[in-house]
């Protein structure tokens, strides 16, 4: 599965990331590390693109509660998350298995990797995950 960031609504891209920019802006200085509501916006638009992308090609709809990604077709949560190459993929999975048990956070049991090298506008899906219990396997 890939995409092109060009071909997606980018009015909706931007304000979808705006929004999140503005929430994680108002959070705690570790959150937002001193980063200007631009840099804010850029680095949301970059993870928001595969958001977008599920919500307009593939039928998922945005979760709106905050800092959810979106729901696909069966109504389950997605955590969508966008990584520069296939070598992160293992510390954005890492990371993932240390905060699932931390309830408060609420990660979703299935997690969509793509993979953008910020340096062109196509996204590949790298693979789907899903919480076994113990971590997030590989499904596709």
């Amino acid at each position: 599965m890939q995409f092109n960031l060009k071909e997606l609504n980018q009015e909706a891209i931007y304000e979808r990331a705006k929004a999140e920019s503005l929430l994680i802006q108002s959070g705690t200085v570790a959150s937002h590390r001193n980063r200007s509501l631009n840099e804010l916006i850029n680095t949301c638009v970059y993870g928001q693109a595969a958001e977008q992308f599920l919500i307009e090609r593939c039928g998922f709809t945005d979760d709106p509660r905050r800092y959810k990604d979106v729901f696909n077709t069966s109504g389950e949560s997605v955590e969508v998350k966008v990584t520069t190459k296939v070598s992160n993929v293992h510390y954005v999975l890492k990371r993932l298995n240390e905060y699932k048990p931390d309830k408060w956070r609420m990660i979703s049991d299935i997690v969509y990797v793509f993979i953008n090298d910020r340096k062109n506008t196509t996204y590949t899906l790298e693979g789907i995950y899903r919480w076994n219990g113990q971590q997030f396997a590989k499904e596709y």
